[in-house]
C-alpha cells in the first residue's frame, strides 16, 4: 500500500481535479484506469502507478454512482462505435480476410 504522504497527495490531486473530469479523461480520452493512473500521477521510484488509489478515492469521496455511470458510458459508446464501423466495413470480403491480413502483416514487417 502506498504510503500516507502519496495517498493524501494523490486524493488532494483527484479532489482539485474533481469527479467530472477524472469522468471525462476516462470517457473522452479513451484512457482505460491504469492509463488514466499513469496521466494523473507520478510513478513509484519502480517505475509503476498503480490503480488501488484511485479506487479508494472513489469509494471514500462517495464517487461511486458518478464512475459506475462513467464506465456504462464508455461502454455504450464502445459498442455504439463498433457497430458504426460494421456497417462502414460492410464491403470487406470476409471469405479473404484471412488472406488480406497476411499480406497487411508481411507489408508492415517489411516497412520495420
Amino acid at each position: 500500500m502506498a504510503s500516507r504522504p502519496i495517498r493524501q497527495k494523490w486524493f488532494r490531486l483527484l479532489d482539485d481535479i474533481g469527479i467530472g473530469e477524472v469522468c471525462r479523461l476516462y470517457v473522452e480520452e479513451q484512457m482505460s484506469v491504469p492509463k488514466l493512473c499513469q496521466h494523473l500521477f507520478e510513478p513509484s521510484k519502480h517505475g509503476k502507478v498503480g490503480v488501488s488509489i484511485f479506487y479508494d478515492w472513489i469509494k471514500k469521496r462517495e464517487h461511486r454512482s458518478a464512475w459506475d455511470l462513467a464506465v456504462q458510458m464508455k461502454r455504450e459508446l464502445r459498442e455504439e462505435a463498433i457497430k458504426k464501423a460494421i456497417v462502414q466495413k460492410s464491403d470487406i470480403e470476409w471469405r479473404m480476410f484471412g488472406v488480406h491480413a497476411s499480406v497487411l502483416a508481411t507489408m508492415r514487417s517489411d516497412d520495420s
